[in-house]
């Protein structure tokens, strides 16, 4: 009997993905109680039976639309706001990738701790800083002043898609280290150890806390 009712599961999460938009949460909430009402309706039947096993594959369907629905709709509400691009954010977090080097300066992955209250961050951001100062390493915690924006990618056909890239990786809004507000470093996660090696990026304007 499992078996059945995980072939319905299974097709159900993969074909929301499919769908043009996202359904609201009151008809998830009503497919999720429907579900399991389903369920336990099936629990009490003789498992045996082809109404059981029919009714356990309506309940996977309605749990695995529910549950694929929900699951999405928490990732996209971790989004930046339209009314707050572009504007300056302090923020706390840590450094949580190895910085790349770029032309112009550097760019690294970076955890929200802590932010202004009265703007909405994502938890991941993607950050650039384009001038030299102190050296940012992986795990360090950093209090900056960013300006944010959306994920943001060019049209072109078979070109690469920054959008998807970055929605991937978990990082919900671009930013830039703000050159002329200072930064500071205030620490170490617990996995940065001083054995490790330090990197050639750097970030402008920087103190240490």
């Amino acid at each position: 009997m499992p078996i059945a009712p995980l072939a319905a599961f299974v097709p159900d999460v993969c074909g929301l993905q499919r769908q043009s938009e996202l359904p609201s949460w009151p008809l998830l909430m009503v497919a999720a109680a429907l579900g399991f009402l389903v369920l336990i309706t099936s629990l009490r039947a003789a498992r045996s039976t082809p109404a059981a096993v029919a009714l356990a594959c309506v309940a996977a369907l309605l749990l695995g639309f529910s549950y694929a629905g929900g699951r999405a709709q928490f990732r996209m509400a971790d989004a930046l706001p339209f009314a707050d691009e572009g504007r300056d954010v302090v923020g706390t977090g840590t450094v949580a990738s190895l910085p790349v080097r770029l032309e112009r300066g550097v760019r690294f992955e970076f955890d929200v701790e802590q932010h202004d209250d009265d703007v909405v961050v994502p938890e991941r951001l993607l950050l650039g800083c384009y001038a030299a100062g102190e050296p940012v390493r992986p795990g360090e915690r950093w209090k900056f002043v960013v300006r944010l924006r959306r994920p943001h990618g060019a049209m072109n056909p078979g070109g690469f898609d920054f959008e998807a890239w970055m929605f991937e990786r978990d990082l919900r809004a671009s930013g830039t280290v703000q050159v002329n507000r200072a930064a500071r470093r205030s620490g170490c996660s617990r996995w940065c150890g001083p054995r490790m090696r330090p990197s050639n990026a750097f970030v402008p304007g920087c103190a240490i806390a």
